[in-house]
């Protein structure tokens, strides 16, 4: 299959964690959506990515100075512009939105 994007979206440190975080904590392998959209005033981009675990919820923690982990969603939090969470029967949403450029 070839994918065919009808705009061009930047991949940006904003979001990066957010799929980084999702493989990390579900799973190598585990099927993991990702969406991108835009708002109608195109002021604002928003990412979604949906994982199939819905008990694994992400936590904002201050990691270690030393720690090798523990910091996505502080990254989260400090590069969007807010984010979170839609909790589903068989899956979770975490979402964030970023100012568009």
């Amino acid at each position: 299959m070839t994918l065919r994007p009808r705009a061009t979206i930047p991949f940006g440190p904003g979001w990066a964690p957010t799929v980084v975080c999702v493989i990390a904590h579900v799973g190598e392998g585990a099927p993991v959506t990702l969406r991108v959209s835009g708002t109608h005033d195109r002021s604002r981009l928003r990412v979604e990515v949906t994982d199939p675990d819905p008990r694994a919820l992400p936590v904002h923690l201050r990691a270690a100075e030393d720690a090798e982990s523990g910091r996505g969603m502080a990254l989260l939090a400090a590069l969007t512009l807010r984010w979170g969470i839609q909790q589903g029967a068989d899956s979770k949403t975490v979402w964030c939105e970023l100012r568009a450029q």
